[in-house]
């Protein structure tokens, strides 16, 4: 929250320099990412087998109903 705060206030600072903001927030987003990931590496990976078994089930799934 802080580094998004921060990031507006640059971007209020210089006024239409769109680009280095749009670059910030991108910077900012990956950033926000990593925390979550690196604070919730057991869920994230939980969340990613949770997805493959998903897929898996619908792909058995759909063979079946051919």
């Amino acid at each position: 929250m802080i580094a998004i705060y921060l990031d507006i206030h640059h971007w209020k600072i210089h006024c239409l320099d769109l680009l280095s903001f749009e670059n910030a927030l991108k910077a900012n987003i990956w950033g926000l990412i990593t925390v979550f990931l690196t604070s919730s590496v057991k869920n994230y990976l939980k969340g990613t087998l949770l997805i493959l078994f998903v897929v898996v089930v619908l792909l058995i799934v759909a063979a079946t109903w051919k």
